[in-house]
């Protein structure tokens, strides 16, 4: 069921990212200057969402894995596990409330400030 949650987590970021991309406002204005064109040979056509993809997929697969336990298609909740940057081998990994304290809004919140960076830029070039 792990890899089942795994790439059900890809496709609802790319799902995420692609209702973005269609809902995103669309006025360029004055902005359009502050952004860079974007060509599809350009490093922000494929890191940006490769970001976006890092930035979400902890959050929807633990959004997914609370699912599958509440409708019971397993026995318990198995999130992922969040190590501390500096972390050694001794060092356990971050509390649930850590994660939906800190970790999470902090993903989420640069997440969709790259979205709309780069549907700004997709739009506006």
């Amino acid at each position: 069921m792990k890899i089942r949650k795994c790439i059900a987590a890809v496709v609802v970021s790319l799902a995420l990212m692609t209702v973005w991309a269609q809902l995103a406002p669309r006025r360029c204005g004055a902005l359009s200057a502050w952004f860079p064109t974007l060509d599809y040979d350009a490093w922000a056509a494929l890191a940006l969402p490769g970001m976006i993809l890092f930035l979400l997929y902890n959050p929807v697969y633990d959004l997914l894995a609370l699912a599958y336990y509440r409708l019971g298609y397993e026995a318990q909740f198995e999130g992922t596990l969040i190590y501390p940057e500096d972390s050694d081998d001794t060092t356990p990994p971050l509390t649930l409330n850590q994660k939906l304290f800190f970790a999470y809004p902090a993903m989420l919140f640069f997440a969709v400030a790259i979205l709309g960076v780069w549907s700004r830029m997709i739009f506006c070039s």
